[in-house]
């Protein structure tokens, strides 16, 4: 299941709090945030809410796939990640490689052993499926 965080602006009453949803949005959890030594102002605590419900909804994977060959399993966690990336030139590439553009989609997909870019087309069966 994909939960999906969502900050909440600081209240007198309850302070901070980041609300996890479900798919179908409904919440589902809450975390409370405490100001315990009332050192951060409420814009700050609310700052504080966002850059955390930022950070667990950016390291979700979007979906997973598993590789044909080799049976492994793969987070995708950047389905059209754009990459800004240097040409490479006769010296330093192989005579079978595609060039990657500026602004071009790629997939960036990882597991225990990496993570791994590859173009969106080839991200398909036979090669990875879903599960």
């Amino acid at each position: 299941m994909r939960i999906t965080a969502q900050a909440v602006a600081f209240s007198s009453v309850v302070g901070s709090s980041i609300t996890l949803h479900n798919e179908a949005g409904a919440v589902v959890g809450m975390l409370g945030l405490m100001n315990a030594t009332q050192a951060r102002t409420p814009e700050e605590m609310t700052a504080f809410a966002e850059r955390i419900a930022a950070a667990i909804n950016a390291g979700q994977a979007e979906r997973q796939v598993r590789h044909f060959k080799n049976g492994r399993t793969y987070d995708v966690i950047a389905e059209k990640a754009l990459f800004q990336v240097s040409y490479k030139t006769e010296e330093m590439g192989r005579a079978n490689t595609r060039a990657i553009h500026d602004g071009q989609p790629v997939t960036v997909y990882r597991n225990e052993h990496g993570t791994f870019v590859r173009f969106p087309d080839e991200m398909v069966p036979p090669r990875f499926k879903e599960i």
